[in-house]
C-alpha cells in the first residue's frame, strides 16, 4: 500500500511541477491561488513529501493550473 501511496505522490508532484513550469508560476503565485496556502505545502507536493494531501487541494490545484485532475495522476514517459 506504502508503495502504491509513494507512486501517486511522485505522479502528482511531477505533473504540478511540470505543468507549473510550463505556465510560469511560481511555487508562492500557486500557493496563493489556493487560498493562501504555504508555499512550503507545494514545495512538499513538488518533492513527493506530502502524505496528507487531500483530494480538494488537488481539485484546486489543477483547477488553477487549467488542467483536468486526471492529468496530475498521468505517468510520464521516460524521456
Amino acid at each position: 500500500m506504502k508503495n502504491k501511496i509513494s507512486e501517486i505522490l511522485v505522479c502528482i508532484g511531477t505533473n504540478v511541477k511540470k505543468i507549473r513550469l510550463e505556465k510560469n508560476i511560481t511555487q508562492q503565485e500557486l500557493a496563493f491561488l489556493c487560498g493562501n496556502m504555504d508555499r512550503s505545502t507545494i514545495s512538499k507536493i513538488e518533492r513527493f513529501n506530502c502524505e496528507g494531501l487531500n483530494v480538494t487541494t488537488i481539485v484546486k490545484i489543477s483547477s488553477i493550473l487549467e488542467v483536468d485532475v486526471s492529468e496530475l495522476f498521468e505517468k510520464q514517459k521516460a524521456p
